[in-house]
């Protein structure tokens, strides 16, 4: 099953997208994340342990932000581990569809 987390910060910080759950993995399939403001900023995965991706930085004044169309999947947790939006110089909008298996 396909879940979506709407991500919406009011300034730069850490949103938990999904809940550790014992013996799974959560799998970030496709994302839209835009920031609200506009200035440099960066926006990442993590989980529990760390960044499951690079920074990325979105350039100040522009209108873009990280879009990951899918299908394949762009990140994914260790085992038992939260899935986690952090973003810094900005907070940031948009969706986050993931699933969860073993």
């Amino acid at each position: 099953m396909i879940n979506y987390k709407v991500v919406q910060q009011s300034s730069a910080g850490t949103v938990e997208v999904a809940a550790a759950v014992a013996g799974m993995k959560h799998k970030v399939l496709s994302c839209v994340l835009s920031p609200i403001g506009g200035g440099i900023s960066t926006v990442r995965f993590t989980d529990a342990v760390g960044d499951l991706m690079g920074a990325y930085r979105v350039p100040g004044g522009s209108a873009s932000g990280l879009v990951w169309p899918g299908p394949t999947i762009l990140v994914e947790t260790r085992v038992g581990s939260p899935l986690r939006v952090v973003s810094t110089g900005d907070g940031y909008a948009g969706v986050v569809a993931y699933f969860t298996e073993a």
